[in-house]
């Protein structure tokens, strides 16, 4: 029989050592070797042996299911009541089922390739059973909470992590542990009912000795390579980096020779998890930055595309989002929004952002052309068409805007005559002119908007239904003043500046007290009603700086003031006062502390003392991954 001269050093080496001879079984190995692939181990919750059965809750994590999973999960769910035919290859997912489950009550998540995240959560409840499942993608660990305890286990590459609770006694009699390859007990193994074995707290091992290589591990590279070394086909490697049964190691192989013969061969291999983990943690970390760089750059682009639209809260960076994705498509776009908002504005910037910004842009309001002149003004008309045209016949606004942009502004109140026949045109991109008999064509990108509900007139039979899903292929919706009030302070940085200069005066600057007004008042007629009331209050400023009695606002649309408590000492009602109003201006600038002390006119150790003594927190609106 084959056998190493074994060494006094021999079990004592850090390396896992294991002798297979000609026909891939294992004839000798050492207590490393027993570790590392998991035939010893130590458990720290005991269960004796049994199989699933029917009324038993499965709760169970995969973190990569991958095209060796040639079992197919997905033939499990519909026996835990879960509803999904198909798992794309790289997913991780956490489910939980009651098996014989006909209900469709199962649960999963699953988490796409695509998608980086820090950690996959479940916590939910399944036949009353409350537990909490994770994939920690940093820690490299799978954790199952259920009944006070957690069960954990940690992984390189692919692995799985389940648990089972007797359906009928609500204990667990099963979970899954490090080492579950050698023991026969992997997910498909234990969902077929195949039986399992018992766990005792401590120690646990198992011997592989006269096994094959086979009957517990997973076919790959290194194993492989093994057994053709071991056959006499290779001749072996050194510092080879592979998986045994999803746990990274260095590995060597030499063929065993006895009296000239290939007898066998030893691999010898080290444990890479520590190593693994710090690696996927660096990786985890570059594309990290990659994406959050991604996201900066992209910003960077909204921002410069779209210098015209003002904002840097939420709701503007989503409008720029889709405007900067509308202004590379040439598909028809519909911008709603309440009067007011700055459709028109944004109009010209999709225009001025695409492939054709050097193109004419032509605005038609349609709402200001009388009913009996707005099809000649849009398709034109030719000489002699009635009493009054132009003897050389005249271009509409369609022909204008060739090889442009063409923007109709409050389309939703153009008649359904005119409907009809800029249905045609939308369509067919072909016209007649008024009084003409020669078809024109024209390449011309299509923007409309209105501050009407469209779908609202499709049903009330004011709009044409086939129009309204022409026009309605990329749709932009502008946000309301009052729904950005966050908005507030950047917008008249940017209006007073303009007003100053449009009519002659130095510049003015905003108080506290009056921007804190500006912010309290729901804006019905939204940017131009904040323009007015601006230019108003520049008229209304006697110095430079504006101040709350500048401030003219209709009383029936203030929002959010409060009543103060005066009936306390003074110095608690000014430290409120204080507090609040630099919590609003904060709050304004979107957490820019230098521009919160322009509007307050304080010094920054000033500044910073106030913030310190009212405990207020400075949050500088963050880049969302939208």
């Amino acid at each position: 029989m084959l056998h190493l001269k074994s060494q006094d050093y021999f079990h004592t080496l850090s390396e896992g050592v294991i002798l297979v001879d000609s026909d891939g079984c294992v004839v000798e190995h050492n207590e490393s070797a027993a570790t590392i692939i998991g035939a010893k181990r130590y458990c720290d919750f005991a269960h004796p042996a049994g199989r699933l059965n029917h009324g038993d809750i499965v709760i169970a994590a995969i973190t990569d299911v991958g095209e060796e999973n040639t079992f197919g999960i997905e033939r499990y769910f519909s026996q835990l009541g879960i509803g999904v035919a198909k798992v794309d290859l790289g997913s991780s997912l956490i489910f939980a089922g009651v098996f014989g489950d006909t209900a469709g009550r199962g649960l999963i998540k699953i988490k796409s390739p695509k998608v980086l995240l820090d950690a996959l959560t479940m916590q939910k409840k399944i036949a009353d059973l409350s537990f909490k499942a994770e994939i920690d993608y940093l820690a490299r660990q799978i954790r199952i909470s259920v009944l006070g305890r957690e069960y954990s286990i940690e992984y390189n590459n692919d692995f799985c992590h389940l648990v089972i609770v007797d359906g009928a006694k609500r204990r667990v009699k099963y979970y899954q542990k490090e080492g579950y390859s050698v023991r026969a007990e992997e997910i498909d193994k234990i969902l077929d009912r195949e039986t399992f074995g018992a766990k005792t707290v401590g120690e646990n091992a198992i011997s592989i000795v006269g096994r094959h290589l086979y009957d517990f591990f997973q076919k790959t590279p290194i194993t492989e390579d093994l057994l053709n070394c071991a056959r006499g086909k290779q001749s072996g490697y050194k510092n080879k980096k592979g998986y045994l049964n999803g746990k990274c190691v260095l590995a060597n192989t030499e063929p065993f020779v006895r009296a000239g013969a290939t007898r066998g061969a030893v691999i010898t291999f080290s444990d890479m998890t520590v190593l693994e983990k710090v690696e996927n943690q660096n990786i985890r970390t570059v594309l990290k930055l990659q994406k959050a760089t991604e996201l900066l750059d992209n910003q960077r682009a909204y921002e410069k595309a779209f210098p015209n639209i003002i904002g840097k809260g939420r709701k503007a960076r989503e409008l720029k989002q889709l405007a900067y994705k509308a202004s590379a498509s040439n598909s028809n776009i519909l911008i709603l929004g309440e009067s007011g908002t700055g459709k028109s504005v944004l109009a010209k910037a999709i225009h001025a952002s695409g492939k054709a910004a050097d193109a004419p842009f032509i605005q038609v309001n349609c709402s200001s052309i009388p009913e009996t002149l707005i099809e000649s003004e849009l398709f034109g008309y030719d000489k002699g068409a009635f009493t009054g045209a132009n003897r050389t016949g005249r271009r509409g606004y369609f022909e204008m805007a060739d090889g442009g942009t063409i923007f109709l502004d409050e389309i939703g109140d153009i008649s359904l005559a005119v409907q009809t026949k800029l249905l045609h045109v939308i369509q067919e991109r072909k016209f007649f002119r008024v009084g003409g008999n020669k078809e024109i064509e024209v390449d011309v990108r299509i923007i409309v908007a209105t501050n009407k509900d469209l779908h609202g007139e499709v049903m009330s039979g004011n709009f044409r239904e086939d129009l309204y899903y022409r026009i309605n292929v990329f749709p932009i919706c502008v946000p309301a003043l009052r729904e950005r009030l966050e908005d507030i302070y950047v917008l008249s940085e940017h209006i007073l500046p303009n007003i100053c200069s449009r009519i002659g005066i130095e510049k003015k600057q905003i108080t506290g007290e009056a921007m804190n007004a500006l912010m309290h008042y729901a804006w019905p007629g939204n940017i131009r009603e904040l323009e007015n009331v601006l230019e108003r209050a520049v008229n209304l400023c006697d110095g430079q700086y504006i101040t709350k009695k500048d401030i003219v606002l209709k009383r029936d649309a203030m929002i959010g003031t409060s009543e103060i408590d005066y009936q306390r000492p003074l110095k608690d009602v000014l430290s409120d006062v204080e507090k609040d109003v630099i919590t609003k201006v904060l709050e304004m600038t979107g957490g820019d502390k230098k521009a919160a002390m322009r509007v307050l006119k304080i010094k920054k150790t000033g500044f910073y003392d106030k913030v310190k003594r009212y405990n207020i927190s400075v949050k500088t609106e963050k880049v969302s991954s939208d």
